[in-house]
């Protein structure tokens, strides 16, 4: 049995579909959790990056796993990781995705962002930029082919593969990010900090409070992200079925943590 672990960074349960949102964010998403089990009670350790994820992959609460910090911190010699733990199960595992700083998991994993990987997908970016000028192509999709180019070598054996998806992160930039208002002509001071007259600090603890419709605008651009993030969780789907391996993988789609819209008077953010 293979099993692939998708982390959507800063991903809001509130925001997908089937958790009754308004807006169709999550149509792939929505089928996984059709097709499986969910977990409707889930909550981070720490709305951190390095520390929440250490503490999916260990078990273990960031007190004992020793990452409290985004870096600078190091992992416990002691503590249980998954692609080690599979790796003596006849596992090959990689990462696929986010950077985690700091703590040494790169060390855990047979395959860990591989430079020939960043090399790669550098030079296609490029190329995409000059074929279709004006137009993106987001870390997703880079990240998704990643992804299949490493399954069609290693769908051989079992494998654990751990993608790690971050468009829903603020600036909130992706080639979907216009998805839900396509026809918004305001400002965008959410992501240009108004053109450089306020810092991200003022804007992330309420110094400068944006317009309502602004603040709008930049959850449109969040949840248009996450249907750019669903749509590659799609092609990737379609693959494994595709290649006869869907119905022999165990699919795993969990978040970090979540985003702040003004929630407890915070905007953009998460941690803080």
């Amino acid at each position: 049995m293979n099993i692939i672990f998708i982390i959507v960074d800063a991903l809001r349960p509130d925001h997908l579909g089937i958790n009754g949102y308004f807006r169709e964010t999550s149509p792939n998403i929505d089928v996984l959790a059709k097709e499986g089990t969910r977990f409707l009670n889930a909550y981070t350790v720490l709305s951190r990056t390095s520390p929440s994820v250490a503490s999916i992959l260990t078990g273990l609460y960031p007190l004992n796993h020793g990452i409290r910090m985004v870096s600078g911190n190091k992992l416990a010699d002691s503590a249980p990781l998954i692609p080690y733990i599979l790796k003596n199960h006849g596992y090959r595992s990689a990462y696929v995705g986010e950077h985690i700083h700091g703590f040494g998991l790169e060390h855990k994993f047979d395959d860990f962002l591989l430079t020939r990987w960043q090399i790669k997908n550098k030079i296609k970016k490029n190329i995409y930029k000059l074929i279709k000028p004006g137009e993106k192509i987001g870390n997703a999709y880079q990240y998704t082919d990643t992804v299949i180019g490493w399954i069609k070598k290693h769908s051989g054996k079992k494998f654990f593969l751990c993608i790690h998806y971050n468009e829903l992160h603020w600036p909130y930039h992706s080639p979907f990010e216009n998805f839900f208002d396509e026809f918004y002509s305001g400002r965008h001071d959410f992501n240009t900090l108004g053109d450089g007259k306020f810092t991200r600090s003022d804007l992330i603890f309420g110094h400068v409070r944006l317009p309502k419709e602004e603040v709008e605008h930049a959850v449109a651009h969040y949840d248009g992200n996450i249907r750019y993030i669903d749509s590659q969780i799609g092609r990737l789907t379609a693959f494994l079925k595709s290649k006869g391996i869907y119905e022999n993988t165990i699919i795993v789609l969990t978040s970090d943590h979540g985003e702040n819209f003004g929630e407890h008077n915070f905007y953009f953010q998460h941690g803080a």
